[in-house]
């Protein structure tokens, strides 16, 4: 081949080369101004409100295989974060970050305790401003975490906590989605492209069902598949879990933030496992061993106990494994930790973490300090055992296998409290300010507002867990403690049931609708109650156009305050970007009250509102 064939070859290469990226590069403009796929920004400024950022829920949609997981109306009424770009210089200003035990499921992540753990710090008053603010997300592993954790810099964090490990086998970039660690990265780094976005919902549409009914996400996450414990497997699980923490901290490192790790813990005690090896060969065995137990008769028991020992095949079985724990408690008279612990490893379907990784965290940790000065580890369950005795690992403090329930969302907030206040040096009066306001389990939930439609919220999310795979698979029930789960108050207001149910019958939706309830209120001569819904809608949804928009109603009809009525109303308007029904609500007000050049105002700085077909009730 000639020197000139040879130039003319590579000329050619070098130009189909350059048209070749820029037709990617026109396709992946094309794609975004068409609005096509989703943002995968963390935070966003409001289109009209140019001074905070609020979260953005659609860039979840990046962590899940299933296309479009957030989409829709969703991503302007669900906000739970929102804070003032410009950072004052006496903020505080951290993020928790995880799976969901992170955000607090069942509860509202405002109401958990990431929010409590907010609260605390600011009654200190050593700032004048504090903000934590709460990015887990159920099903989330810790390459969830890391990708997080790397976007979160540009906001100027203080601080970050991570509270992870429970999903690194079922989340949905785990050990069961496939793929190695290399892959599983690569992965999400092409997700921030709309032309990968649309390659990839193209083949999740060739491999999805057609029925929509899927259940909970846990039993699409479960999907039948089971994990049986494996050395090998396990070790791998923990050593790709400690990498993703790993890059964190020396992400974090190189800018000398703090980075809070919480150790992993989990129900042990009153938690079955979901799945055990060969169940199927030895249910009339775990059965009869079962009602054994829940008879308490000690001759009964040791006999029982002893059949079990002489048969070596029972041991891998996290069943009998659990019901050796539960029966060893009973002999002996206190619990048997090592024993649940033990149980709990052998699951078949491990949403709980194992004691590979937890170990594995912890050896990272303590070894790792000694590097960073920037890395600060809780040992969760010694925290535990220290302040409340090895008898905790139940129900008084999960409300379901490794959710924690109210008791446990504010024992968390608390440790997760001294230990910023030992890094920020809170003096004595400051800690002694924070001792007091955990101290009072009446005033976490007035300044939450843990009121009774957002447990009754709690209840239907726990029945429908409960009534799904792979709870409802087990052959051990899961036995709910109804005395703990609403704690401080223990008890559903059955009134409150009812006006929700008819609140999803008016908007086929779940979701606390407080405009809803808080209207039913008001014509039931109850206005404080009714400010009290009115009040948490936006403290628990800060960034709903919805929560703004009720309260505008309240403050128009029930308060006559004109000011806060006006100052509502804008903020709902701008939040959901000029939608018809609130600007015609708003203007019919304004008029009335002879302030007609608001409106005037309004359209000169922000032009028309735009139509919805929706109407908002």
């Amino acid at each position: 081949m000639t020197k000139k064939n040879i130039k003319k070859r590579l000329f050619f290469s070098l130009v189909f080369f350059v048209l070749t990226m820029f037709f990617f590069i026109f396709l992946e403009l094309f794609l975004r101004l068409i609005g096509y796929g989703f943002d995968t920004r963390i935070f966003v400024k409001p289109k009209y409100i140019d001074e905070i950022y609020i979260e953005n829920i659609s860039f979840i949609n990046k962590y899940n295989p299933k296309e479009n997981w957030i989409s829709g109306d969703l991503s302007q009424m669900l906000i739970r974060n929102v804070f003032e770009a410009e950072k004052s210089e006496n903020t505080l200003r951290g993020f928790v970050i995880g799976g969901s035990s992170a955000q607090g499921f069942p509860y509202e992540s405002n109401q958990s305790f990431s929010k409590i753990t907010e609260l605390a710090l600011k009654q200190s008053g050593k700032y004048e401003n504090v903000e934590i603010l709460n990015l887990g997300a159920t099903a989330m592993s810790s390459y969830y975490i890391k990708d997080v954790a790397k976007k979160v810099l540009k906001y100027r964090p203080d601080f970050i906590v991570i509270y992870g490990g429970h999903n690194e086998y079922y989340g949905t970039i785990s050990y069961t989605t496939g793929g190695n660690y290399y892959t599983k990265n690569l992965y999400l780094l092409l997700k921030e492209s709309r032309i990968f976005q649309l390659i990839f919902s193209l083949i999740d549409s060739n491999n999805t069902n057609a029925s929509n009914d899927r259940g909970t996400l846990m039993t699409e996450q479960f999907n039948n598949k089971k994990v049986f414990k494996d050395g090998a497997v396990d070790k791998k699980v923990a050593q790709d879990f400690i990498r993703n923490i790993d890059e964190v901290v020396s992400m974090y490192s190189a800018k000398d933030i703090p980075v809070i790790i919480v150790e992993p813990v989990s129900n042990l005690y009153d938690m079955p496992p979901f799945s055990g090896e060969n169940d199927e060969q030895f249910e009339e065995f775990i059965k009869r061993y079962h009602d054994v137990i829940l008879e308490n008769d000690r001759e009964k028991l040791q006999e029982i106990y002893n059949e079990r020992l002489t048969d070596s095949r029972y041991n891998t079985n996290a069943n009998i494994k659990y019901l050796d724990a539960l029966c060893k408690t009973l002999l002996d008279g206190k619990p048997s930790l090592d024993s649940f612990i033990e149980a709990k490893d052998f699951d078949g379907i491990p949403f709980r973490a194992r004691s590979e990784l937890v170990n594995a965290l912890k050896d990272y940790c303590m070894e790792k300090s000694r590097e960073c000065s920037n890395l600060f580890f809780i040992p969760f369950s010694d925290y535990l055992i220290s302040n409340y005795g090895e008898d905790i690992f139940g129900n008084d403090i999960f409300i379901d296998h490794l959710h924690f329930n109210q008791r446990g969302q504010r024992i968390l907030s608390k440790a997760i409290a001294e230990k910023l206040a030992e890094i920020f040096h809170f003096d004595e009066t400051q800690i002694k300010r924070i001792n007091d306001f955990y101290s009072n389990d009446k005033k976490i939930d007035s300044a939450i507002y843990y009121l009774p439609a957002y447990k009754v919220a709690v209840d239907w999310s726990l029945k429908n867990l409960l009534e799904n795979p792979p709870y409802s698979n087990m052959l051990i029930k899961y036995k709910i403690d109804e005395e703990n789960i609403y704690t401080p108050e223990n008890e559903i207001d059955k009134e409150m049931q009812k006006l929700m149910q008819d609140t999803i019958e008016n908007y086929n939706k779940k979701e606390v609708n407080t405009l809803w309830i808080a209207n039913h209120y008001i014509k039931n001569n109850d206005p404080v109650t009714a400010k009290d819904y009115i009040n948490s809608g936006i403290f628990v949804f800060p960034g709903s156009f919805l929560s703004y928009y009720a309260a505008a109603r309240y403050y128009r009809m029930v308060d006559n305050d004109f000011d806060r009525a006006k100052g509502a109303y804008i903020n709902a308007y701008l939040l959901s970007e000029k939608l018809s029904p609130i600007y015609d609500e708003m203007k019919e007000y304004f008029i009335s009250e002879n302030q007609s050049q608001m409106i005037d105002e309004l359209d000169q700085k922000y032009g028309p509102p735009k139509k919805w077909s929706q109407e908002v009730k």
